[in-house]
């Protein structure tokens, strides 16, 4: 077996090391080549699932250029980030149930960060640590380290992840723009924006955002932070309020507003083209969106 907690933690040890070598990246002389960069963005939820709480992607993504494999490649990254929410009452957090460190063939994959997007079933991006484990030839990375136990509310409002590929075999980070690294998923209970930025944690700068190549030098990525985006919730069109849009909110109108049924859950759920009022042209709506191909309900 060739993973050891004691080979874990002399990684962890061994990234944390600084070296000087040469170098071409003009902004970071330890990063030969190309800048690495870390992107990172928020999904908005699917505007057909209006249950609350909301689930929310926020993807990080990897630019890693190799120009000599032998060293520049990637192997290890610190990311202590942090994100702040507009909205108290959104009650934003990272909770630990919708985010673990699993790879295959674990049973709750849906809920990995390393998950393909935008889901197990029907992958339209491949995250590259579940490709590596899928593969079945032990070349996964073995030091996975998430830790959402920080701040406040409940799940952290900081959050420090740590990837180091410590055994013999492990494949190094593969070349390429954009590589997508982890899925971290919110929890939202309303609107909000939604702010990420890096973090110090612990509170030290030795323990910034840092990337390191095969040698165990160190250096801070390109990125593209701080990043904000605002969230928009609500559950229009949703006039079952069950949680998803569907026929069901269809039938519901319609008996609504011509056999003297009950009323939407909100006034916006019945009214779902936003023209201030409920009638046929929500049903008319509705319609278009679940079987024509026509937008979302939403303003």
């Amino acid at each position: 077996m060739k993973k050891y907690v004691l080979l874990s933690v002399a990684g962890t040890v061994l990234f944390l090391l600084a070296g000087s070598v040469g170098a071409q990246c003009p902004e970071q002389p330890n990063d030969n080549g190309i800048c690495d960069t870390l992107y990172v963005k928020i999904y908005p939820p699917d505007q057909s699932q209006v249950s609350f709480p909301a689930q929310v992607r926020f993807p990080m993504r990897v630019t890693n250029d190799i120009p000599d494999p032998n060293i520049d490649s990637i192997a290890g990254m610190v990311t202590p980030l942090c994100f702040t929410s507009s909205n108290g009452g959104a009650n934003a957090a990272i909770p630990a149930a919708l985010n673990n460190t699993n790879l295959h063939p674990s049973a709750d994959l849906n809920e990995s960060i390393f998950r393909h997007l935008p889901s197990m079933g029907y992958p339209t991006e491949r995250n590259f640590m579940m490709d590596l484990s899928e593969a079945g030839l032990d070349l996964d990375w073995d030091t996975r380290i998430l830790d959402l136990t920080t701040g406040e509310p409940p799940g952290g409002s900081h959050f420090w992840m740590s990837l180091v590929p410590t055994g013999t075999q492990d494949q190094r980070f593969p070349g390429g723009s954009r590589v997508l690294t982890a899925t971290m998923t919110f929890s939202l209970e309303d609107s909000t924006t939604l702010c990420i930025d890096f973090d110090l944690w612990p509170p030290d700068p030795w323990y910034s955002v840092r990337f390191s190549r095969s040698d165990a030098v160190t250096y801070c990525p390109q990125y593209t932070l701080p990043y904000c985006v605002t969230i928009e919730l609500s559950d229009r069109g949703d006039a079952t309020g069950d949680g998803v849009i569907n026929i069901a909110d269809v039938m519901y109108m319609i008996n609504y507003l011509y056999r003297s049924g009950p009323y939407p859950g909100s006034f916006e759920a019945g009214d779902a083209n936003c023209d201030g009022d409920h009638g046929i042209l929500d049903i008319v709506f509705l319609i278009n969106y679940l079987y024509k191909g026509g937008p979302p309900p939403g303003c």
